[in-house]
């Protein structure tokens, strides 16, 4: 074997550790590799994820860190994807928070953005629902409380010359009384705050078994319509309230529309609407302007009051007026 034979196999025995040591690095290099950086979402949450990809994996185990409270069920179970759920935001500022994924020495992260809770729901919030009202909530001094003479069907009496005379209180003035006739009806059990007064609860039943009910449906022609009626074994009644074509407003909140439930005449109607940190939207009817020849009473009259929960005295209803708000869970239109 000369000098130049052995030269040659050197130089492959060479090239052959260095192709060896080179395959070796090569398979060595993890990169771990997220598809995106950011995921953005709104104000009301839901599921997200975020894909991966990992070059030239081994048996390290694929961690993820960083989740505040708000996100969620972070997992990853199934392989290239990060999946977390993120809660509602009822913050008023947008919120973001750094996620990091680790797999061995690899390091990558991503950000989630969530936007700030808006006092107001936007249009394609409301289209589709109905609101069902679970409790109505009466003002100090911005409700008005008037009596109902039942044998009149108006909202007055009248004085001695025929004219229509109305009886009304603040609302703060009516719940005091109310209670104080309760617990003088009811000495054995007299058991009534003016706090019981301070709205009604659609939940509870009125004191002669029935449930009374208020629902507004907004449909997705941008019309809506609002119901109120009694619900008992024995049967039940219902009244339109209002109903017409609208626009809103998402800035404000506001559905503008003229009212034409009515066969006879029109009311301009104003109605505004705010979601709670409890995921119901309230509305307040804001306008609801009678023609001059029909206005019997400033702003909006509600009529579920001739059904009571707790009998006052003299064996009358109420009716609430001004500043009446109400608090509704949201159910799709099928």
């Amino acid at each position: 074997m000369n000098i130049k034979h052995l030269l040659g196999q050197f130089a492959l025995v060479i090239l052959a550790i260095a192709a060896l040591s080179s395959c070796q690095e090569k398979k060595g290099a993890t990169k771990l590799i997220l598809d995106q950086t950011e995921f953005s979402i709104g104000e009301e949450g839901g599921f997200g994820k975020i894909t991966y990809t990992i070059v030239n994996p081994n048996d390290e185990n694929l961690e993820v860190s960083g989740n505040p409270t708000w996100v969620t069920k972070l997992t990853t179970a199934i392989t290239g994807e990060v999946s977390f759920v993120i809660e509602p935001n009822y913050e008023t500022k947008d919120r973001s928070a750094e996620i990091i994924v680790s797999y061995g020495a690899e390091n990558a992260s991503f950000t989630i953005k969530q936007g700030a809770f808006r006092e107001f729901p936007t249009l394609k919030q409301l289209l589709g629902k109905k609101l069902k009202a679970t409790f109505c909530e009466f003002f100090p001094r911005d409700t008005k409380m008037y009596k109902y003479k039942q044998e009149y069907g108006y909202l007055y009496d009248f004085d001695q010359n025929g004219n229509p005379v109305y009886i009304w209180m603040y609302q703060e003035d009516w719940a005091k009384y109310q209670a104080d006739a309760y617990n003088e009806n009811n000495p054995d059990n007299p058991i009534a705050t003016p706090d019981d007064f301070r709205g009604v609860d659609y939940t509870v039943q009125n004191n002669d078994g029935s449930f009374t009910y208020t629902h507004l449906s907004i449909y997705n022609n941008m019309t809506l319509e609002c119901w109120t009626g009694v619900d008992s074994p024995s049967g039940g009644a219902a009244v339109q309230d209002f109903t017409g074509e609208f626009t809103y407003n998402e800035e404000t909140g506001i559905a503008t529309f003229m009212d034409t439930h009515n066969a006879y005449y029109t009311h301009e109607v104003d109605i505004q609407f705010r979601k709670t940190t409890e995921g119901q939207i309230t509305f307040e009817v804001l306008k609801f302007k009678n023609p001059e020849d029909h206005a019997f009473i400033e702003g909006y009259c509600h009529r579920f009051m001739l059904y009571c929960q707790k009998e006052g005295v003299e064996g009358i209803s109420w009716q609430p007026s001004g500043k009446i708000v109400y608090y509704c869970d949201i159910e799709e239109i099928i």
